[in-house]
């Protein structure tokens, strides 16, 4: 059995036949919706992001490509995110903060890279404010994975956070005038400090309530998927570098959070659009290397035997998604 994996996991058909599936499941889309193209190409340019963060950083060293293939399919299961410009972009945006992030370990002067780090953050606040709420993780993701918060740290957050802001705040004003965009930035306001008070659990059921149910099944997999990861990683992370293993635990940081938030964020909609996309497709980049990682080592017959039940269950959520699109 364990010879069986390996040969599937170094196998040079393995990736191929994984974005086969997932072009696949965006002809479908584009079947239906022509102007999902920017959606297509944003896609891929996230795809190959992944692969430079993989590369650069050594994420999974071995079998590497197992990477890209674990991404494409997790963003494959629910076809909402895939048709939301928004939620890629956001997505690309976080990707490039963390690798700006990366960069920064154990050197407590990288002040440039972590402005960029956080203009990225600024950036896709823009598309979701929320997304700000993630900033604290971040700093204590510098604190305590990379080591480089510094005296300055704080003020290349807050510059980076507020250029985006600074840069367009001007032609704003003069495209929609200063009343409206008054008005915009009170309502944004509002809805943040409410946060808390938004939050019940009948809202919570609302909203997970009223999604398809193949896609409500897969953010429960993904949940699934991402507890083995981080209980696999916690057992098997002598096998990894330092610097690795710091980059990790920032995964985990993170996704703890986005895991807390998509119980009190579900249901707060700003401009018209739900949480719950932006935070599944964080989620997948923070599942994606955790999950990478007990697939490419996991070497008990328990794990070679959830290594298949996952992938018979993702199989059966992907075709059953494709056959509802088609329909």
């Amino acid at each position: 059995m364990r010879k069986k994996q390996n040969r599937i996991l170094t196998s040079r058909l393995t990736l191929p036949l994984v974005l086969l599936v997932v072009l696949l499941r965006w002809l479908i889309l584009l079947a239906g919706d022509y102007s999902l193209w920017q959606e297509f190409l944003l896609f891929i340019v996230n795809i190959l992001l992944f692969r430079d963060v993989n590369h650069t950083n050594a994420l999974v060293s071995q079998r590497g490509r197992i990477v890209l293939a674990v991404y494409a399919v997790l963003m494959s299961l629910i076809p909402e995110t895939l048709a939301d410009i928004h939620v890629l972009a956001v997505q690309f945006f976080v990707l490039l903060a963390i690798r700006m992030l990366f960069m920064t370990y154990q050197h407590s002067d990288s002040n440039g890279q972590k402005y960029f780090a956080y203009l990225f953050i600024g950036l896709a606040s823009l598309l979701w404010h929320p997304i700000v709420l993630f900033v604290p993780l971040m700093l204590i993701g510098e604190r305590y994975c990379f080591m480089s918060f510094g005296a300055k740290s704080m003020w290349a957050c807050l510059l980076g956070l507020l250029t985006p802001y600074w840069l367009i705040m001007p032609v704003a004003v003069i495209i929609s005038g200063l009343s409206d965009v008054m008005s915009r930035m009170l309502a944004v306001y509002d809805n943040m400090t409410h946060l808390g008070e938004n939050f019940h659990y009948t809202n919570l059921l609302e909203s997970y309530g009223g999604m398809p149910l193949t896609s409500l099944l897969s953010v429960l997999l993904l949940l699934v998927l991402l507890l083995i990861g981080v209980v696999h990683y916690m057992r098997n992370s002598f096998t990894d570098r330092i610097q690795v293993r710091m980059y990790y635990n920032f995964f985990m940081i993170l996704a703890s959070g986005v895991v807390v938030a998509g119980l009190l964020l579900p249901q707060l909609s700003l401009c018209g659009r739900s949480a719950i996309g932006y935070l599944w497709s964080v989620l997948v980049l923070c599942a994606t290397p955790l999950l990478s990682h007990c697939l490419s080592i996991s070497s008990s017959r328990s794990g070679m035997v959830a290594s298949y039940v996952i992938t018979a269950v993702i199989a059966i959520l992907l075709l059953t998604s494709l056959t509802t699109s088609f329909l």
